[in-house]
């Protein structure tokens, strides 16, 4: 570590004077005096991801403004460091991870997502199964490519133990997520009046926030099973093209709807 430190303020030394060479009391003590920029040497560089972002911000969380001096000069270090014998530096970018976010009453949302989440990692996608109760809206600053699977129960209302998730996003504190591609799997049953209104008012507000949908949104009756797979297909397929043409104009919904019946005065307020 010692030894990458000096190889790092070295270069940062030569490369872009933000600090003055070691002095031999400095070895051992690791302190660097920062002094004002005079110059700077222009090195092409390429923003990481938002994903990328996000994990850097939480890992810097708390640091003080020392700690995080001494890290800019020993990533810049690493980053000056020459490719070792059998690496290879392609330049290619980090994979983008698709999160597959579900909210689930009885379980068919939760099932839905594990069968999208295999339809993806069988095609070749790097992906992620995690449940909206153990996410924040901010979390979705870090998130570039999104498919939410969300069922509808009671009145019209989100799954309990993803509510939280809902009023936070509907809050002024929202952030903004211009960055976040993504597509809704919504579950109801259109015996109710707020048929699939979970999905809907997701993803009404994700586009408020900015974000792009891929495709238009899915609302899947009691017989889901029959025409979920298609549009999951068809939005992976959607994937490389948000990648190259942002701007994708959102379309109406995609419904799928059970043959007509009436509704139980007895049956259970929950639906999924």
């Amino acid at each position: 570590m010692q030894r990458l430190l000096h190889a790092s303020t070295a270069l940062i030394s030569n490369a872009v004077p933000l600090f003055p060479p070691l002095r031999p009391e400095d070895q051992t003590s690791g302190r660097i005096d920062v002094y004002s920029l005079e110059s700077a040497v222009s090195v092409p560089v390429k923003p990481p991801g938002a994903e990328v972002l996000a994990r850097v911000d939480q890992a810097l969380a708390g640091l003080a403004a020392d700690n995080l001096i001494w890290l800019s000069g020993y990533l810049y270090g690493l980053a000056r460091q020459p490719v070792g014998p059998g690496q290879v530096d392609t330049g290619a970018p980090t994979r983008t991870v698709i999160r597959v976010l579900y909210g689930s009453q009885t379980g068919n949302a939760r099932r839905l997502a594990e069968a999208a989440l295999s339809e993806l990692q069988t095609a070749g996608h790097s992906a992620q199964l995690q449940s909206l109760a153990d996410l924040r809206p901010r979390d979705l600053r870090g998130i570039e490519q999104a498919l939410f699977v969300v069922s509808t129960q009671g009145d019209g209302e989100p799954p309990e133990d993803c509510r939280d998730f809902f009023e936070a996003l509907a809050s002024d504190a929202a952030p903004r997520l211009e960055a976040l591609h993504y597509g809704v799997l919504a579950l109801g049953d259109s015996s109710y009046p707020q048929f699939c209104a979970s999905g809907r008012i997701l993803d009404e507000r994700l586009q408020a926030l900015g974000a792009r949908r891929l495709q238009d949104r899915f609302e899947g009756d009691l017989d889901y099973q029959r025409s979920a797979p298609g549009w999951i297909q068809q939005w992976r397929e959607q994937l490389p093209a948000a990648e190259a043409d942002p701007a994708i104009a959102p379309g109406p919904r995609i419904q799928a709807t059970a043959p007509a019946k009436a509704a139980s005065p007895t049956a259970p307020l929950s639906v999924e």
